[in-house]
């Protein structure tokens, strides 16, 4: 278990970290994995059975536990390559999608967060990057104000390995939000921060799950 968190989970941690990758989500999984997989070395001893003698029909058994088992995927994976257990199956865990929304809905979404100054300006700015560029929350949340450059009038967001322009109207609203709209801060947080949607954690930005809850909660 020991080798599996230290030499797999870690190593591909900091490889992430070097390319470049914004830590908040793989952090998350990798935990998840390491959790899943300590979970089931007990539940095989509780059982009276180590790895090396586990079957597929124990682990079918382990995954009616509960939808958290298919986590330990990874983990077999990696034993298996190791010669610590047979081959051993666990289906990759299903995409949860939302439902699919149509194009005018999508623009008349655009158009509320662009211009509706009633609404916080950390769920315009968001919105818009999912609804314009579909990028997920994961990175929408992770992202920092050296993302966003102005160069020959015009505002650039660097997303992955690309600049894109922004439209006006959301660039005004970047602008702003960088200015002074960024609000949500946690007590002991410094005056000034990269972070683009800053969290309630010091210096930490907003997770992607409480993003997704702003936004879901004026309809996005």
């Amino acid at each position: 278990m020991q080798s599996y968190a230290t030499w797999h989970v870690t190593r591909r941690l900091r490889a992430t970290a070097e390319r470049g990758g914004q830590p908040r989500t793989p952090t998350a999984q990798a935990r998840n994995n390491v959790r899943a997989a300590v979970t089931l070395l007990g539940w095989l001893r509780a059982r009276g059975t180590e790895l090396n003698a586990c079957g597929q029909g124990d682990i079918d058994q382990w995954l009616r536990t509960g939808p958290a088992a298919s986590l330990a995927r990874d983990f077999l994976i990696w034993a298996r390559a190791r010669h610590h257990c047979v081959p051993l199956t666990i289906p990759a865990p299903a995409r949860v999608t939302g439902p699919a929304i149509s194009s005018g809905q999508r623009w008349a979404h655009v158009a509320k967060l662009l211009n509706d100054t009633a609404l916080d300006l950390t769920d315009r700015v968001a919105g818009s990057l999912l609804l314009l560029y579909g990028q997920p929350l994961s990175r929408i949340a992770a992202m920092t104000t050296r993302q966003i450059t102005r160069r020959d009038d015009t505002t650039l967001l660097l997303l992955g390995r690309h600049e894109v322009p922004a439209p006006a109207p959301l660039a005004d609203t970047v602008a702003q939000l960088i200015g002074d709209g960024r609000t949500h801060r946690g007590v002991g947080s410094p005056a000034a921060t990269t972070w683009l949607f800053p969290g309630h954690l010091p210096g930490r930005p907003i997770t992607p799950s409480r993003l997704g809850e702003r936004l879901r909660d004026i309809g996005i």
